[in-house]
């Protein structure tokens, strides 16, 4: 019923996580291990090789650093892929996709369950629940955290991984793009509860693979799920706004020559904002400045 396809750095899944599987997801299933230990498949390739191995009706993409919370939670999974005209399904997301790259599917009004923790240690588990008080059991996105995405393999014929892109960074971010605009309805599920060993780690090729993204789907973008409820022009507008100035912000940390920042920034400001905001473009080169300034000073008390 169900294929559980997992890209691993090692040539061979831990015992403890495919016990895990095994005693919780509570269906017919197979779990497909891609061994990229060498490296030699991007994620979009990887992906897509395990489907091509796989064998059920039913897709789910799962890290290897996770731990299931929900005993039968793939029979959940699988009355979630029944809805009509359902495209991907996830744990976290948000609802909507500006045209401005960021580094988060908290895009605008997150909707979350899942536990965040810290393989080393050096972080303190959380239980991620949103919207606070929140009591149903699936909620629409547009976009979905990487995590745990799944989705049924008929939908797989219309949207797949596109293994034009390089690396290990915005696969989740296309694919959940690609059923958007082919018309399908993405959800983050609130009835399957994983935990989460690890944090994204935002670099430079992280942010190029994003850029390439979104100029991939700029003539589509904004996108909004279906039912907001919202003020979608004013959520874009303030959105936007504040994406430039952390993207600004991240492309400086992330080790970016002035010049791409200026370029980059410059690319977006004309793309979304009005004629003032444009104007303050001018002020870039001091912003830059500034951030540079805070992170070597930060990096110093870091020490």
């Amino acid at each position: 019923m169900l294929s559980i396809i997992v890209c691993s750095t090692k040539k061979t899944l831990s015992p403890d996580y495919e016990s895990n599987i095994r005693e919780t997801v509570g269906v017919s299933h197979e779990i497909i291990t891609v061994d990229n230990s060498t490296g030699r498949f991007s994620i979009f390739e990887a992906y897509n090789y395990g489907v091509t191995r796989s064998h059920y009706p039913y897709l789910c993409f799962v890290h290897e650093d996770v731990k299931f919370h929900t005993s039968g939670w793939g029979g959940k999974v699988v009355n979630h892929l029944n809805m009509d005209k359902v495209g991907i399904i996830g744990v976290a997301g948000g609802q909507l996709a500006t045209r401005v790259p960021d580094d988060s599917w908290r895009t605008y009004s997150a909707g979350v369950n899942l536990i965040q923790s810290d393989y080393t240690g050096k972080r303190k588990s959380r239980h991620e629940f949103e919207p606070a008080g929140y009591t149903g059991n699936y909620r629409t996105a547009v976009l979905l955290d990487g995590v745990f995405l799944c989705m049924r393999r008929d939908l797989y014929g219309t949207v797949r991984f596109d293994e034009t892109l390089p690396h290990f960074h915005g696969y989740d971010v296309d694919i959940c793009l690609q059923a958007m605009v082919a018309g399908y309805t993405n959800y983050v599920i609130y009835d399957v509860l994983l935990e989460h060993f690890s944090w994204g780690r935002m670099t430079a090729v992280y942010y190029r693979n994003l850029f390439r993204i979104y100029r991939k789907w700029e003539k589509y973008l904004p996108l909004a799920v279906p039912d907001a409820r919202f003020d979608v022009p004013a959520a874009i507008r303030t959105t936007e706004r504040h994406k430039l100035k952390t993207l600004c912000k991240h492309m400086v940390r992330t080790g970016f020559s002035d010049s791409d920042i200026r370029e980059t920034i410059n690319y977006y400001a004309f793309l979304t904002t009005g004629k003032k905001q444009r104007l303050r473009m001018f002020l870039l080169p001091l912003r830059i400045v500034g951030i540079r300034v805070d992170s070597f000073l930060r990096g110093k008390n870091v020490k």
